[in-house]
């Protein structure tokens, strides 16, 4: 029998906001916007427990078939009755992207939801949208006949 509730209380990046832009990094492939996203956990049971808070992207309209939902950060804690704790996530380009029909590594424009909770059924959601061109990260591989 589980006496922990944890209770996944908030998808949220600060002042109401989804995802914070929190640097630009310079790299080998130009710059990378990276974004952060805050979820809170509480445990509203009697006895200290622990919950493994998990962080779902979907792509809403990609060019290619994508999973319901993927798992791109997860974070183990462990809360004493009635504590809370926020877990920020940090996501970049590379977690956004997927391989086009060239086989091709992109970064697409359109609509991102984002899932937080305890198990893959998340109820949390929060929506971040990728404006701009398709963005290409890595060139599709050699061919060979």
């Amino acid at each position: 029998m589980r006496t922990f509730r944890g209770v996944i209380t908030a998808l949220s990046r600060g002042r109401g906001k989804v995802l914070e832009k929190i640097a630009k990094k310079k790299g080998e492939g130009g710059s990378t916007d990276l974004f952060g996203c805050n979820v809170t956990v509480t445990n509203t049971g009697a006895r200290e427990g622990t919950e493994v808070v998990q962080l779902y992207l979907r792509h809403d309209a990609a060019s290619v078939t994508r999973p319901v939902r993927e798992l791109k950060r997860f974070a183990r804690v462990t809360l004493k009755p009635g504590d809370s704790r926020t877990v920020r996530f940090t996501l970049g380009a590379e977690d956004m992207a997927f391989y086009d029909l060239d086989l091709r590594r992109v970064v697409e424009p359109g609509t991102i939801t984002l899932f937080a909770g305890g198990s893959s059924a998340a109820a949390l959601e929060a929506h971040l949208t990728v404006n701009g061109e398709t963005r290409v990260l890595a060139p599709a591989p050699p061919r060979v006949h």
